[in-house]
């Protein structure tokens, strides 16, 4: 891949993204790192109708603070780089996932690649993670990395598949673009339980997967388990499995209102990275 895109918000946790992004970086012969800061000003509410809300920053200010703190960023990820990738600053103001969203729609951007945050209940299911909003919106393959995650070459990627309409559902070129560039071992995975969410076609969805991936020998496994992140994160450990890649599908409006999606928990509680990847 050419270029990898950081977003940083300064935290330990983007910080440990970015470490990531490096080591990444290094082992993909990746040729360009944007490092990448949103910020917006706070407000003063009046609370009378006629007066304005007040900025209490300088936009100007805030401008300067941003590239500020990217300078000292982009200083000490560059330890962590060799001098043939290039790194590149970039600000600007708004919220994160939009500006994210139209920089990779008009840049050459081949992953993002970021860290989560917010931990408990009402952080992960009312406020959510910027990360988890990232990925749920722009088309390019998103890396979301826990806190807990530790830097060092991919050797063996998951894929986690439903095993339904795998054609039509499965970015198979993305997946094999990473597989290429880390040259790791491939697995596929399938979480269930007392098979009730088997199909008439699950063998045939079976043998098209495994054909999409033949150059790669995929070890493919049923995983039954009554919890799909606990079933995921189980296997991972047991198998020191390096980076999941998720493929989220579109639900109803009733769907992605009431229901946790799997990708949104096993975000949160993946002991991994995960890669997100629309088709």
């Amino acid at each position: 891949m050419k270029t990898i895109l950081v977003p940083t918000d300064f935290s330990r946790t983007a910080e440990n993204a970015g470490i990531y992004a490096a080591t990444l970086a290094k082992q993909t012969g990746t040729e360009h790192i944007i490092l990448f800061h949103a910020y917006v000003s706070s407000t003063i509410v009046t609370g009378d109708p006629m007066v304005p809300a007040l900025n209490v920053f300088n936009i100007n200010e805030l401008k300067e603070a941003a590239e500020e703190n990217l300078k000292r960023a982009a200083e000490e990820l560059r330890q962590n780089l060799p001098a043939e990738i290039a790194i590149e600053t970039l600000s600007e103001y708004g919220f994160l996932p939009d500006c994210l969203q139209n920089l990779c729609a008009g840049r050459s951007i081949d992953l993002v690649v970021m860290g989560i945050s917010g931990e408990g209940s009402f952080q992960e299911n009312f406020i959510g993670s910027n990360a988890i909003n990232v990925a749920k919106h722009i088309h390019t393959p998103v890396i979301i990395v826990p806190n807990q995650a530790k830097a060092h070459s991919i050797k063996k990627i998951a894929v986690a598949s439903d095993f339904k309409e795998v054609a039509e559902n499965t970015p198979f070129n993305v997946i094999r673009k990473i597989l290429e560039e880390t040259s790791a071992e491939l697995f596929v995975l399938n979480v269930d339980h007392n098979d009730r969410n088997r199909t008439e076609s699950f063998e045939y969805e079976h043998m098209m997967l495994e054909t999409f991936f033949e150059k790669y020998q995929p070890s493919v496994h049923l995983i039954d388990s009554p919890d799909f992140v606990g079933g995921i994160n189980q296997f991972v450990e047991e198998n020191n499995i390096d980076l999941v890649v998720m493929i989220p599908k579109k639900h109803g409006l009733f769907d992605s209102v009431f229901k946790r999606s799997h990708t949104k928990m096993l975000a949160f509680h993946a002991k991994v990275p995960l890669m997100v990847v629309h088709k």
